[in-house]
């Protein structure tokens, strides 16, 4: 699902599906590597742990990164969902 104006602590969602995200950051991750990150959804602030499943180069001084959810707890998944409906696409996060 294209997401519009939606942003986490990491940078500019991209991409969000019920499986991870694609973010445009400034930083440097690697493949592999475990982090934390905060999203502002419609419902508020929510933390999520992801996996970097890939990066790649998108511009002089950013990248884009691939990120797979990790264990999602029931808030976030909540909050997922909510950002599938108001992006109108009526995608349902399973549980």
């Amino acid at each position: 699902m294209i997401v519009d104006q939606v942003r986490c602590s990491l940078g500019r969602v991209l991409n969000l599906s019920a499986s991870g995200m694609r973010v445009s950051l400034r930083g440097n991750l690697t493949p592999e590597e475990r982090a934390s990150c905060e999203i502002d959804g419609p419902d508020g602030r929510f933390s999520v742990s992801v996996r970097v499943k890939w990066v790649k180069r998108s511009g002089l001084f950013t990248r884009e990164a691939g990120l797979q959810f990790l264990d999602l707890s029931p808030r976030a998944r909540e909050s997922l969902a909510s950002i599938a409906c108001l992006a109108g696409i009526g995608t349902t996060i399973a549980t």
